[in-house]
C-alpha cells in the first residue's frame, strides 16, 4: 500500500504542477542571474543565486529519487519514458557536478583558470534544458512537438527543392546578366 501510495503521489497532476513551477521559476532566476552578470559582472552576483540553485537541484534530486522508489529503474526505462528519465538524470548530475566543481573551485585547489569559469557557465546555462522536463505535463504540446519532429522529412525535402528552385532561378539570371554585362547577345 505504501509503495502505491508513493505512485500516486508521484503521479499526481499536483506534483507535476510543483515540480513545473520549480522549474520555471529556476529558469526565471538563471534569466536574473545572467541579467546581472551581463550589467555588472560577475564579481556583482551575490550568493543568493547561489542557493537558490542549491534548493533546486535539492527538489530535482528529490523528485528523481520518489520516482525511482515508486516506479523503479524497470518501468523507467522503459521506451515511452526513457528520453524523459534519462534527461532528468543527466540534469540532475550535472547540476551535482556545478555544485561540486564550484566548491572545488572556491577552496582553491583548481587555480584561477578561465577555462573552469567558462565551463561553469556552460553547465550553468545546461539548467535552462529543465523548462523541456515541463512538455510531458502537456498532452497537446506534445502531440504537437511529434508531428513536427514526424514532418522533418518532408520538410527537409521541400527546402531542398526550393534550393534547388532558388539556385537554377540564380544560373540562369546570372548567366543573362553576365551576357549583357559582357555585350555578348543570347
Amino acid at each position: 500500500l505504501g509503495g502505491s501510495r508513493l505512485q500516486r503521489f508521484v503521479s499526481s497532476k499536483w506534483f507535476d504542477i510543483l515540480i513545473a513551477l520549480v522549474v520555471f521559476a529556476n529558469v526565471i532566476v538563471v534569466g536574473a542571474q545572467v541579467d546581472v552578470e551581463a550589467r555588472l559582472g560577475e564579481e556583482a552576483v551575490g550568493p543568493s543565486f547561489e542557493y537558490f540553485e542549491y534548493v533546486c537541484t535539492a527538489i530535482f534530486t528529490s523528485e528523481l529519487v520518489l520516482r525511482i522508489a515508486a516506479f523503479g529503474f524497470r518501468k523507467l526505462m522503459a521506451p515511452q519514458n526513457r528520453a524523459i528519465f534519462a534527461l532528468d538524470a543527466v540534469l540532475v548530475l550535472l547540476a551535482w557536478g556545478d555544485i561540486v566543481l564550484s566548491v572545488v573551485y572556491k577552496v582553491g585547489s583548481m587555480g584561477d583558470s578561465a577555462f573552469i569559469g567558462k565551463l561553469f557557465k556552460v553547465i550553468r546555462l545546461g539548467r535552462l534544458a529543465r523548462i523541456l522536463r515541463t512538455v510531458r505535463l502537456l498532452g497537446e504540446l506534445r502531440v504537437m512537438a511529434s508531428m513536427i519532429v514526424s514532418s522533418l522529412r518532408s520538410i527537409m525535402w521541400l527546402a531542398l527543392i526550393l534550393l534547388g528552385v532558388t539556385y537554377s532561378f540564380a544560373l540562369v539570371l546570372t548567366q543573362g546578366a553576365a551576357a549583357y554585362l559582357n555585350g555578348t547577345p543570347e
